[in-house]
């Protein structure tokens, strides 16, 4: 049905209805509707390691060789591409993948994520902005109502890595709004209805480690622009002096994210809430542990571990 247009070890094809081949950033090749229709796949492929054209909803995917995406638009409330590939099983025959809709966002997330590159573009420059509040307002509102797609997730976590990256700049500082801003749109993206869209999006976009790195640099963020504290002096001869009088502590205690993550294997499961404690600067190990006890979610499971992820020792 396609015929190559150019052999290279590091194109990528996508059948979009005409065929493209993408080598690095730069797209070659494409061949009219009209033309698609006659053409042949060559290069020695056998018809069972081609997937035959397949109808899944409403959309129609082309004939795809293994090993190659087919792409289709996606719907009118959105902007990208679905994608969808075919691979070969253990066999060798052709076989279609679910699509994706990682590439699809809707146009509200789209004109949110374009603002916020907006504001970050005057940040870096070093120019005052306005409206960067009414920006994260208008996440939490989109937000609340859920995310249709799997991209909309990656492209609300590119607007709050954004956002933190201006409230790091000059003239740029978060207010308490913002702060709460920030996290009710977390809760918003962790909320049960999104589990189908984290699951698609963790196969390519962030993980759990992400996620918490993002809220942390938040948490930084929020430590590094505190203004109107109080001082507070107390001399003791019974006080060690620190390295540091004042540290900023951030916790977060997430309630569902182990339905959301993508575990190695399918019998392990989460089995309590996480919680993430940030402390800045690093202060020195404390001499009696902290201990916290853990509630367990789900009963009847065995080999229960507990697991502490030490990001200083990464």
């Amino acid at each position: 049905m396609v015929s190559v247009l150019g052999h290279s070890p590091a194109a990528t094809c996508l059948n979009l209805g005409f065929f493209t081949c993408k080598v690095g950033t730069a797209l070659r090749g494409a061949l009219s509707q009209g033309d698609l229709s006659e053409e042949k796949v060559e290069a020695g492929r056998q018809p069972h390691e081609i997937c035959d054209e397949d109808s899944f909803g409403t959309v129609i995917w082309k004939e795809t060789p293994a090993g190659e995406a087919a792409a289709v638009r996606c719907p009118r409330n959105a902007t990208g591409l679905i994608l969808r590939r075919c691979e070969l099983d253990e066999e060798g025959v052709a076989y279609w993948e679910p699509p994706t809709y990682t590439r699809c966002v809707s146009i509200d997330y789209r004109n949110i994520q374009m603002m916020t590159r907006e504001h970050l573009a005057k940040a870096q420059r070093g120019l005052p902005g306005e409206g960067v509040s009414e920006v994260i307002q208008t996440l939490v509102e989109i937000s609340q109502d859920g995310a249709s797609y799997s991209g909309d997730l990656l492209s609300a976590i590119d607007v709050l890595r954004n956002m933190t990256e201006i409230f790091r700049r000059a003239y740029y500082s978060p207010t308490p709004g913002d702060v709460q801003n920030f996290v009710q749109i977390i809760s918003n993206l962790l909320a049960e209805e999104n589990r189908d869209k984290w699951e698609e999006a963790q196969l390519m976009g962030p993980n759990a480690r992400e996620l918490f790195r993002l809220v942390e640099d938040f948490v930084d963020v929020i430590g590094f622009r505190m203004k109107d504290l109080r001082d507070a002096y107390q001399v003791t001869d019974n006080l060690e002096a620190d390295d540091s009088s004042v540290f900023v502590v951030g916790t977060v205690l997430y309630r569902n994210l182990g339905s959301f993550l993508a575990l190695q294997r399918n019998t392990t499961v989460l089995n309590s809430k996480v919680i993430s404690v940030t402390v800045k600067p690093p202060p020195r190990s404390l001499l009696t542990p902290l201990e916290i006890e853990f509630a367990h979610m789900y009963n009847g499971t065995t080999n229960q571990t507990c697991i502490l992820w030490d990001e200083t020792d990464v």
